[in-house]
């Protein structure tokens, strides 16, 4: 009886083009690719904030740089 429990796959969509995408944590490529449903997805994300479409509404704070274990 000591086998180990798989992790739940989590389903959500793909901020950039809005497609279904399953996290799935054995999955080491899709995993890496997470919330994104393709490397496109993910490049087209960074450039927009490369390209400050995207951008933070205030300065960042020591509190929100604090990292929880």
């Amino acid at each position: 009886m000591n086998e180990k429990k798989k992790k739940k796959p989590i389903c959500g969509r793909c901020p950039t083009c809005k497609h279904e995408v399953t996290y799935v944590p054995e999955d080491a490529e899709a995993a890496a690719l997470f919330p994104f449903c393709s490397e496109r997805c993910r490049l087209a994300d960074l450039d927009k904030w490369f390209e400050e479409e995207y951008r933070l509404e205030r300065p960042a704070t020591e509190a929100d740089l604090e990292q929880e274990d």
